[in-house]
Parts: structure tokens; C-alpha cells; sequence
């Protein structure tokens, strides 16, 4: 199957992402053959742009699969993509991300605050992030991760270390013998 992305921009550049497949892409009496994970440029009235590989999918997107995220200001991050311009974030209705409820261009890789007028709709969500290189062409998106926007993400369980008088870490399933010491709190 074939999979590809095409868009004409406001400086009327047209251009081609094939992400699976091979497609032919011709203008100004030239063809030239774009094979899968490549992409093309063409200016008008202009032979198409070389081909250039798409930048791969940003890599330990936060939030994970499951997890909540604010309605009013979610928070998502990522790794960085070597030869990333910047990046676009996408948060859906659909894992395909065929209803696309936001999307917001971002410079840097890191944390972005999403700023949607009016918060995200409540339920489950889905969220992914793309580089894209210098030359505006989409790399791959990252897998769609299913998130629950919620009013209030509830706080993560607090963690609980146990030491010995030593202040020595106990580890996890052991037994220790100790002497009860009284703690008084005021």
C-alpha cells in the first residue's frame, strides 16, 4: 500500500512525503521517482527538487500510552531528531488522527505547553509528534498515543524508601531487625 502526504504551501511550493510505496511526482516536463521514506519540493513552473530521506519518528514521547493529561494546558515531550528543523504536535479524536482537535508547530524538542482556546474536550485522546526538516518536509509521525484529558491530572503515588539506622537503603523484599524508635511529631 502506499502512503504519502502532499501539500502546496502559501509560497506555492508544493510538496511530497512518501512514507510508504513509491510514488511518481511530475511537473514542468520532468518525472522523478520517490521512493518510500523520501521526499520531493517543487516551486512552480519548475522541475521537481532532488529527493530527500524523511526525517525518522521523535522517540520517548511523554505523556506514555494511558496516562492523563490537562484539559486546560497539557504538557508533551520528546528526544530530539538529529537534522529536525522543528516539530509538529498533533492531539486527535482518533488513533489515525483523522479528527484532529489541535496542532501546534513548536521550535525546540522538550516540553511543549499545548495552549487550546478553550481546553481540550474531556476523554480519551489520542497525541503525536513530527519532525520536520529544514526543507519543510514532514518526517514520520510518531505512533498515535491514546491519553485521557481530564480537569486535574492526579498526582503520581509518593514513593517510599526504607534505611536502616545507618541510613543504609533496605532493599525490596528483605528483613531487617531494628529496635522500635519512638518518632514525636509536634
Amino acid at each position: 500500500p502506499i502512503s504519502t502526504r502532499s501539500r502546496r504551501g502559501t509560497d506555492d511550493l508544493a510538496q511530497f512525503m512518501v512514507f510508504s510505496g513509491r510514488s511518481t511526482v511530475s511537473a514542468a516536463g520532468a518525472s522523478l521517482e520517490v521512493p518510500a521514506g523520501s521526499g520531493t519540493s517543487v516551486t512552480p513552473k519548475a522541475k521537481p527538487g532532488p529527493v530527500e530521506a524523511l526525517l525518522p519518528a521523535p522517540s520517548d514521547p511523554r505523556p506514555a500510552e494511558g496516562e492523563e493529561i490537562e484539559q486546560a494546558a497539557p504538557e508533551f515531550s520528546w528526544s530530539p531528531v538529529p537534522g529536525a528543523d522543528h516539530y509538529t504536535v498533533e492531539v486527535c479524536r482518533d488513533p489515525t488522527c483523522g479528527a484532529v482537535v489541535a496542532r501546534a508547530p513548536t521550535f525546540a524538542a522538550g516540553t511543549l505547553q499545548l495552549d487550546v482556546e478553550g481546553g481540550l474536550p474531556a476523554g480519551e485522546l489520542f497525541w503525536r509528534v513530527t519532525a520536520v526538516a529544514a526543507s519543510g518536509l514532514d518526517g514520520f509521525p510518531s505512533p498515535a498515543i491514546r491519553v485521557q484529558a481530564v480537569d486535574v491530572v492526579r498526582p503520581s503515588a509518593p514513593l517510599l524508601s526504607l534505611r536502616t539506622s545507618a541510613g543504609e537503603p533496605v532493599a525490596s523484599g528483605s528483613c531487617q531487625a531494628a529496635l522500635p524508635s519512638p518518632v514525636v511529631r509536634a
